[in-house]
């Protein structure tokens, strides 16, 4: 990898879930996922972490972004990653 962090969103997620169960997907390809997913990690948003629901209240607070969009936009910026969306809402909030 680059060394970049990358967080992918619920849509991004269902696509790998889609892209695996495709009837006709290459031995290869379905390799090339798995080592993409092995490198893959899950964050959790915890009530604990103050920091992250700091930056989530302020993006509710400043925006318009819907409750969801809202947690994955600050997610990604508390971890200091490139946000992965097709979602337009989410793109109106700078990485």
């Amino acid at each position: 990898m680059n060394g970049n962090r990358y967080l992918l969103d619920t849509n991004a997620v269902v696509f790998v879930v889609e892209f695996l169960s495709f009837a006709a997907i290459m031995e290869k390809d379905q390799q090339l996922l798995f080592y993409f997913i092995k490198e893959l990690e899950v964050v959790n948003l915890k009530a604990k972490n103050a920091a992250l629901l700091g930056i989530l209240s302020r993006i509710r607070s400043t925006t318009s972004l819907k409750p969801t969009d809202a947690i994955i936009a600050a997610t990604a910026l508390h971890q200091n990653a490139i946000l992965i969306t097709n979602n337009k809402g989410c793109s109106k909030y700078p990485n």
